[in-house]
């Protein structure tokens, strides 16, 4: 499902309605990247030249902070001793970044929100894992990794199967899964993916997660020799996301969701489940950039 393409002035707007509904919540998040941020995108607006970087940086992350805010309060309720880190981190989020725990808390958002659109019924929100839903009648139990290196990717994954690991010794019940936002590790220097359509750069933003598992072939091995059995990982979803356009018209948003079955499709309920979850939404509504 392709959106329309929305230019830099309700982008803008959609920060700002952001921002008042944390306000209202009692948060100010109007401070760090997320103040330049808004700052950047309003001089865009106005027609101001804005750093290249900062202003595609805030185009895709004002979509998941827009997801990050569809949370039901009572859910958000959970993660409020967490929500006043989603000011923090580099602007512009690269290789060289160090993992924030705001943006960390943003993809855990974003994946609950994502759920949520595909099953029609709320999340939860470290109950026990960092996202929780009912999905074709099964209970989902979600992890959420954002790694920026190949080594940080293994490590997440471990960490992932440790993590649920322990739920299921605490009496967790529900089939695993491990979310993982891969973007800066196909695009570790925020360029544009060059593509003559939405269709073309979604194949070419699956071609690139694909050349990821080949290229992390050695440590997503090592994570797999440190995995713990009783994790009951059966699914692996991937994100990534990047600015894309022919080369000629300002560049927009694309974003994709790639879900990977770790066991055979022979159980009559996963089958089910993992067949709603494929139906994962491959675009985020297309934003332009005008400049």
């Amino acid at each position: 499902m392709q959106g329309s393409r929305r230019p830099i002035a309700a982008i803008a707007d959609d920060l700002s309605r952001v921002i008042e509904h944390f306000a209202k919540l009692g948060f100010d998040i109007r401070r760090g990247r997320i103040a330049v941020y808004a700052d950047a995108l309003a001089r865009a607006a106005n027609g101001k030249v804005v750093d290249r970087g900062i202003l595609w940086s805030a185009a895709c992350e004002t979509e998941d902070l827009v997801d990050a805010a569809s949370h039901d309060e009572k859910v958000l309720h959970f993660v409020r001793d967490r929500i006043k880190a989603l000011c923090g981190g580099d602007p512009v989020f690269t290789e060289t970044s160090e993992l924030d725990q705001g943006r960390n808390l943003c993809f855990e958002l974003v994946t609950a929100s994502m759920l949520q659109k595909i099953s029609g019924i709320p999340s939860a929100l470290q109950s026990p894992t960092d996202a929780v839903n009912v999905v074709a009648g099964q209970t989902l139990l979600v992890e959420c990794k954002r790694p920026s290196t190949l080594k940080g990717l293994a490590r997440c994954i471990a960490e992932g199967y440790r993590q649920l690991s322990e739920h299921r010794r605490s009496g967790a019940t529900g089939v695993g899964a491990l979310a993982i936002e891969v973007t800066a590790l196909i695009n570790p220097q925020f360029g544009v993916l060059v593509a003559p359509d939405r269709e073309q750069a979604t194949a070419a933003l699956d071609g690139h997660i694909l050349r990821l598992f080949a290229s992390a072939k050695e440590e997503l091995a090592r994570a797999a020799r440190n995995s713990r059995e009783d994790a009951g990982v059966q699914l692996m979803m991937f994100r990534a996301k990047c600015m894309t356009g022919d080369g000629l018209n300002p560049p927009d948003v694309t974003t994709v969701w790639q879900a990977q079955p770790m066991v055979p499709l022979d159980s009559p309920e996963f089958a089910a489940l993992y067949r709603h979850v494929s139906r994962l939404p491959t675009f985020t509504p297309g934003v332009v950039v005008a400049q």
